[in-house]
């Protein structure tokens, strides 16, 4: 498909001119904005328009080609701070890439110790079985029969009561 071409008068230091190419109708009257300005500028400034017209034109062009090259240093300037960013945002995405599989890691540590102290409190929190009560349903055998013997207070026997008739009676009948 080709491209159209768009025409438009433009007033350029006084004259008329019709510009064509394949840009909108504002571009155009923007580049003879811009043109029209440089002129106005250069006219401002003293003894200008006191020099012939080549030496005008000429100057006029110089300080458009001056505008052009510092446009294309500032570009330059632009493209390589770009570049500088953009090493800086794929190092800082390695960075942060680095830093979450760090807390990912410490996250899992993290929660097998959680793990492990949660174990830990319920044997804890289980009522242990003392030693001694598994040896009295074990029952003593050979010197931990004596040992418990002699650990044990000493409970005098019971003996009937001969009175108050608690006691058990023998005999006849009363």
């Amino acid at each position: 498909m080709m491209d159209s071409k768009n025409y438009a008068e433009v007033l350029i230091d006084g004259n008329v001119y019709t510009l064509a190419g394949t840009e909108e109708k504002s571009y155009f009257q923007k580049v003879a904005g811009y043109i029209n300005d440089k002129i106005e500028k250069l006219r401002e400034q003293p003894g200008f328009g006191k020099q012939s017209a080549d030496y005008q034109r000429v100057m006029i062009e110089l300080n458009m080609a001056d505008d052009y090259f510092k446009a294309l240093d500032q570009v330059s300037a632009m493209e390589h701070q770009k570049n500088e960013m953009e090493r800086e945002i794929y190092s800082l995405k390695h960075e942060l890439v680095s830093t979450q599989m760090k807390l990912e890691s410490a996250l899992r540590t993290l929660d097998a110790l959680q793990k492990e102290q949660s174990l830990y409190q319920e044997e804890k929190e289980q009522p242990e079985i003392p030693e001694a009560d598994t040896a009295e349903k074990e029952g003593p055998s050979g010197d931990e029969a004596e040992d418990s013997r002699e650990a044990e207070p000493a409970v005098p026997p019971v003996r009937p009561s001969q009175k108050g008739g608690h006691g058990v009676r023998r005999g006849g009948k009363r």
